[in-house]
This record gives structure tokens, C-alpha cells and sequence, in this order.
């Protein structure tokens, strides 16, 4: 997982690494500067790692939350950089399975969601805010998770 992270990070556009329950690689894909397609069948997906970057360092985007419960990934991860340092977003199935495999109700939890983070920042200024978005789908998750008992971490090196 290290080296497809490693690899991911350092690309213009969005790319994604599938790796199979064992670890090996089993589809990568290259996409735009927003977007990118997990890749492999539904079958090669289930129970999979998928590593994709997010170019600026945010954390998941609600498209994300829904690809991993649909496809029922044992984990997604998300790598970047902030401001030089590299951040990795790590969202984990939970132990009695995703909560939906509807994608549309997994993005609908975390709009829920990031309704909830984004409330931290009604006592902002614009400029604050601006400061503080690379964060608003970390809040987001840690919502999400406490909610569905999903494993979710972020850790920046």
C-alpha cells in the first residue's frame, strides 16, 4: 500500500491504485484533475484497497464514501499534500459490513455529515474558512465514522 501511495501522491492528475485482498496490484487508473475511476470489476473491488490522490489534500468527497460502500471495499485510502506535508485519508469497512451499498445513501449520510462540519465554521470569516477547507471533509469523517463505527484516519508526515 506504501508504494502505491507513494506513487498516487506525486501525480498532476487523479490516479488510482486497486489492490487485491493480498496486496497485489490488480488495476490502476488515471483520470482528470478531479476525478478518477476505482478500476477492476465489482468482484476485483469487494473486500479490496483502493489508493487514489486528491491533488490539494483534501479528504473524501461524498463520490468517494459512496465508490467504497457500494464496492464494498475493505478500505479506501486518499493521499495529498498540505502545504508541503503529505496527509493520507484512510476510511475502513466496519467490522459487520458498510452501512449501505447504496451509493446514493452513502453519499446522503455524508452530506449529513459534512452539514455537521461545516456548522463549525459559522463564526468564521471568509478568510478563515478558506483557511480551514482542506479540513471540512476530515470533520466530516470523524462524523461519518462515530455514526457507522467505521476505522477512519488521517495522518499528516
Amino acid at each position: 500500500m506504501e508504494e502505491a501511495a507513494r506513487y498516487v501522491v506525486r501525480q498532476d492528475v487523479e490516479h488510482s491504485v486497486l489492490l487485491s485482498p493480498t496486496g497485489e496490484v490488480v488495476d490502476t487508473r488515471i483520470g482528470d484533475a478531479g476525478t478518477v475511476s476505482l478500476g477492476g470489476t465489482p468482484q476485483e473491488r469487494q473486500n479490496a484497497v483502493a489508493v487514489h490522490n486528491h491533488r490539494r489534500g483534501r479528504g473524501f468527497s461524498p463520490e468517494d464514501v459512496g465508490a467504497a460502500m457500494a464496492s464494498d471495499l475493505r478500505e479506501l485510502q486518499a493521499v495529498g499534500t498540505v502545504n508541503g506535508r503529505r496527509v493520507t485519508y484512510r476510511m475502513q469497512r466496519p467490522a459487520g459490513g458498510w452501512p449501505t451499498n447504496d451509493r446514493q445513501q452513502a453519499m446522503q449520510y455524508y452530506a449529513e455529515a459534512q452539514g455537521g462540519a461545516v456548522g463549525r465554521y459559522a463564526h468564521m470569516t471568509p478568510e478563515q474558512v478558506a483557511a480551514h477547507q482542506p479540513h471540512e471533509a476530515h470533520y466530516a469523517m470523524e462524523l461519518l465514522a462515530a455514526r457507522f463505527r467505521l476505522g477512519y484516519s488521517r495522518t499528516v508526515e
